[in-house]
């Protein structure tokens, strides 16, 4: 989801959001761990990083102007938030994992700065380039599909109100694009 909102926003702040997120990253899902007790899971940590950057990336009309420490500052406290929320609702987050750790996993991913994730590796120059060339080689009705359901998060019914179609016809269409996404995803060799 970060690669996907990043693409939306202007250049000069796709790679200050890119560099805010490479140099931070890491450090910040140690940060939430810690902050959680240490009873999530690392995907569960990374999502919640996740969710805070798309959070101020969604208003960064609102921030455009700050220093990036300030930037990252917020962040941070936005990550804070979501660790309070998380420990409010006394409840895990349900998140879909891609891939199941095992304890040893986790505590080696959580301990060395040095590992390579999934997301990291697909999260380049190169590899925003090559999802930019994907997603632009999709249909158009495809592309603002996910746009108003991935990006905007719109609720089905409103899709349907906004594309004058029925709600069944726009949970169909919203597969559609999904599945299209991943199929050009995976031939261009990334895997879910």
């Amino acid at each position: 989801m970060f690669l996907l909102y990043l693409l939306t926003l202007p250049p000069e702040a796709q790679d200050r959001f890119f560099g805010l997120w490479e140099s931070s990253r890491v450090n910040l899902i140690k940060y939430v761990h810690g902050k959680l007790s240490g009873i999530q899971t690392y995907k569960d940590c990374e999502d919640i990083v996740e969710d805070a950057f798309i959070r101020i990336m969604e208003r960064y009309d609102s921030y455009r102007d700050m220093p990036d420490g300030t930037l990252k500052a917020i962040i941070i406290r936005t990550c804070d938030n979501l660790c309070k929320n998380e420990r409010v609702r006394g409840e895990k987050i349900a998140f879909t994992s891609a891939d199941d750790m095992d304890d040893a996993e986790e505590a080696k991913l959580l301990s060395d700065t040095d590992s390579l994730t999934p997301e990291e590796i697909v999260i380049s120059e190169d590899g925003v380039r090559r999802i930019k060339e994907i997603l632009l080689s999709m249909q158009s009705v495809q592309r603002e599909i996910l746009q108003m359901k991935i990006l905007e998060r719109m609720p089905y019914p409103r899709i349907a109100e906004e594309l004058e179609i029925s709600e069944d016809t726009a949970r169909q269409r919203v597969s559609r694009a999904r599945n299209e996404l991943i199929r050009k995803l995976k031939e261009a060799g990334y895997e879910r």
